[in-house]
């Protein structure tokens, strides 16, 4: 999933003309996908729940990434 959401992600940004402020961004949501991937608690509930809640984050890098890059670009 992670690996497709940051395939697309760049694919978008391309197709819209974003600059490099955006695949910063972009870089940045790939590393925070696999940083939950890889240091997940499948057995602790409160983990789960932390990785969760740490989407806010992930969301909000691409925004900023699209307002960024539509800016300098």
């Amino acid at each position: 999933f992670a690996t497709t959401s940051v395939g697309g992600l760049a694919l978008a940004g391309h197709a819209a003309g974003l600059g490099w402020p955006y695949y910063a961004a972009v870089a940045a949501f790939g590393g925070h996908m696999a940083w939950q991937v890889h240091t997940a608690d499948l057995n602790n509930p409160q983990d789960c729940g932390a990785k969760f809640k740490s989407n806010i984050t992930a969301g909000l890098l691409p925004f900023l990434g699209v307002v960024a890059g539509n800016l300098l670009a």
